[in-house]
């Protein structure tokens, strides 16, 4: 494991550094040559050299095994829940939401034929509205802007229980 004193100036082991540098670039725009790469490289697709480093660095921070930037917070939510979440599936939200997540929830979730219920913040609230199509449940904690606690813990030992991904 890297030290983690030092993993935010040099994040990367990379082999091969830009002219020298002892840090890792940054590159504030740049064109792709695409013609001859396997994997086409646009901001779009998340697949420029910045955004693989930075979700790699954050990553790293995090002891986990891989990670993806956003441009915004909502970019990541809608994008994690649209990516386990389809047509006629269910996903349980704790009732205190960020008031972007609570419309995109409310209004566009419905449009997609996704159905959502709305938990108290504790355990039993969680576990009472699991149904058959539940497949995700979603929790901010703390919640914004009221701060309150939901137990991860308990939300993922419900979760892990029926077979729920938890965001």
């Amino acid at each position: 494991m890297e030290n983690i004193e030092t993993l935010c100036v040099h994040p990367l082991k990379e082999k091969k550094k830009d002219k020298g540098a002892v840090t890792s670039a940054i590159y504030p725009a740049v064109a792709y040559d695409y013609l001859d790469e396997k994997t086409l490289q646009y901001p779009g697709f998340y697949s420029t050299y910045n955004q693989e480093s930075l979700g790699q660095i954050i990553c790293n921070l995090e002891q986990g095994q891989w990670g993806m930037i956003f441009s915004s917070g909502m970019a990541a939510i809608s994008n994690a829940i649209l990516s386990f979440v389809k047509h006629g599936e269910h996903i349980v939200f704790s009732k205190d939401l960020y008031g972007g997540t609570l419309k995109f929830a409310k209004e566009e979730l419905p449009k997609r034929g996704i159905e959502c219920s709305f938990a108290d913040n504790n355990a039993a609230g969680f576990e009472a509205l699991i149904k058959n199509n539940t497949k995700l449940i979603y929790i901010e904690t703390p919640s914004n802007p009221l701060l309150n606690i939901v137990s991860m813990s308990d939300v993922a030992t419900i979760a892990k229980a029926h077979d729920i991904i938890t965001v």
